[in-house]
């Protein structure tokens, strides 16, 4: 059986995040939701895997936790751990 090879569109990676809106709202007693999209340097917008996205996030604030709530069977850190 062949599989099927779907075109997702733009897809991207994090390189880099700028934490100063979300620090801004965090001092103002807000709790951001944010959309996992990121912006190229040709300015397209790119989908980015949400736990990916949290998860640089979580180290670019240096949050003490994060909490993922997904249906997916986990996030692994570089040992394949959860």
């Amino acid at each position: 059986m062949q599989s099927e090879i779907i075109d997702i569109g733009h897809v991207g990676e994090v390189e880099s995040i700028d934490p100063e809106v979300v620090a801004l709202l965090d001092t103002q007693n807000f709790i951001p939701v944010i959309a996992p999209i990121g912006v190229g340097p040709d300015g397209e917008a790119y989908n980015i895997n949400a736990d990916v996205v949290a998860g640089k996030l979580a180290i670019t604030l240096r949050a003490e936790k994060l909490m993922l709530l997904t249906n997916t069977t986990g996030v692994l850190d570089k040992e394949e751990r959860f």
